[in-house]
């Protein structure tokens, strides 16, 4: 891709935050896949602008660095007292994301790497991941406790369980009606031989 003027890597920036920020409940209520939402992030910027990139990876590591850059202004205004800030999305982010108990996100919220220097446009995708960061992500994914989705799962799973042992009761009971039967069948048969042969003498 090649290197966009800052004007326009500005104006992407604007929109991407726009977008993403009033999908937040969709993201946040973890009912769809990341990767669905965040195409439909992208689509509703190409209706907006069809210059937009067509990458959703890419605008999702623009955003996770947008965030960490908040969430550093966010946590040194907390240790200094000061709420001043001169970056331009922070009242957008704190609308959004200020009124939680804490702004750091769930695990599952972060599919990629935050850079740090999120204050630098970097839309050409070339932002290096960081591998011990990466490493910690997994960790806190192990660690993570059950969620909604988890729960609903293991339902499932007991439920489908349960299921598969009815099925097999009514197996059995089938298999051992059909031995029954066969019985029946076997003792009618030599009751009418039996009978054959008496009316014969």
């Amino acid at each position: 891709m090649e290197e966009m003027s800052p004007k326009l890597c500005h104006n992407f920036t604007k929109l991407l935050v726009r977008c993403r920020l009033e999908m937040e409940h969709e993201f946040s209520a973890g009912k769809r896949k990341k990767s669905v939402l965040w195409a439909k992030v992208v689509n509703k910027m190409s209706l907006v602008n069809k210059d937009v990139p067509q990458s959703k990876d890419l605008m999702q590591r623009k955003f996770l660095n947008l965030f960490a850059t908040y969430k550093r202004i966010k946590k040194r205004n907390g240790q200094t007292g000061r709420e001043a800030t001169s970056w331009e999305f922070f009242e957008e982010f704190d609308e959004v994301y200020g009124r939680r108990h804490s702004i750091q996100p769930p695990a599952k919220n972060l599919q990629g790497s935050i850079v740090d220097s999120a204050e630098v446009c970097e839309w050409s995708g070339d932002e290096k991941t960081d591998d011990s960061y990466e490493g910690q992500l997994v960790n806190e994914r192990r660690k993570r406790p059950k969620t909604a989705a988890n729960e609903a799962l293991e339902f499932l799973r007991n439920e489908a369980l349960k299921e598969q042992a009815r099925h097999e009761e009514v197996l059995q009971f089938e298999k051992e009606k059909l031995n029954f039967e066969k019985e029946k069948i076997n003792v009618m048969m030599k009751l009418r031989e039996t009978l054959e042969k008496l009316t014969e003498n």
